[in-house]
């Protein structure tokens, strides 16, 4: 299975750093149990609002929750394996393009059943 993950960096740039910093896939707050929903060894791409993906990686088993220090509450994330931080990322036009569809890319988090495309797009190893 294959996921699209929203860093919330037009938000919360902390929330972006954290997850880049972690190698991991997080929620936060109000969204935060969507994490939970995400199968261990799942595809997840990170997505920059305004680039596009800017890494990948496979979720790892363990959702865990942790406090983050700079906001209220705790965050719920799991771990990337393989995280890879990509050199040039695979914007939104280059996005649809590969999927043939349209994304909501303001959404958290998204099921892609056809995310094999993108991995091919951009040339990611598994």
């Amino acid at each position: 299975m294959f996921y699209l993950l929203n860093t919330n960096k037009t938000n919360c740039q902390a929330d972006h750093d954290w997850m880049l910093a972690n190698r991991c896939a997080a929620t936060f707050g109000k969204v935060a149990h969507k994490i939970d929903g995400v199968a261990a060894g799942s595809t997840v791409f990170l997505y920059e609002s305004g680039r596009g993906i800017i890494a990948c990686g496979r979720a790892g088993a363990v959702v865990a929750e942790t406090a983050c220090g700079y906001r209220e509450g705790r965050v719920r994330h799991r771990a990337l394996e393989d995280f890879a931080p990509l050199a040039q990322p695979l914007n939104a036009a280059q996005i649809k393009t590969a999927l043939g569809r349209n994304v909501s890319f303001l959404a958290t988090l998204i099921r892609l059943p056809d995310g094999e495309k993108l991995l091919a797009a951009q040339k990611i190893q598994k």
